[in-house]
């Protein structure tokens, strides 16, 4: 993900759509939350713990790799407050 591809989501997406992102690199989910956090037209849902994983996502081969590894994933879900045109 990057700034290019976060405006494009962004522009398909409705007003309170959600995107969810999952990973268990830090790096790269700190680099991704910083391009969300610099979005005014985006909220995120779980900035009280990026270690609990959303109810409502599918479980992808990535994520159990990473937990039989005993790597815990982080999660990030944001929600689209606001079009702007």
């Amino acid at each position: 993900i990057n700034n290019e591809n976060l405006n494009l989501f962004l522009s398909k997406m409705k007003v309170n759509g959600k995107i969810f992102i999952a990973t268990d690199v830090k790096n790269y989910f700190d680099y991704i939350r910083n391009l969300f956090e610099r979005k005014i037209n985006i909220e995120i849902v779980n900035s009280n713990d990026f270690y609990l994983r959303p109810k409502n996502i599918i479980s992808t081969r990535y994520e159990k790799k990473a937990i039989n590894k005993k790597i815990k994933p982080l999660y990030l879900e944001a929600k689209k407050i606001l079009d702007l045109k």
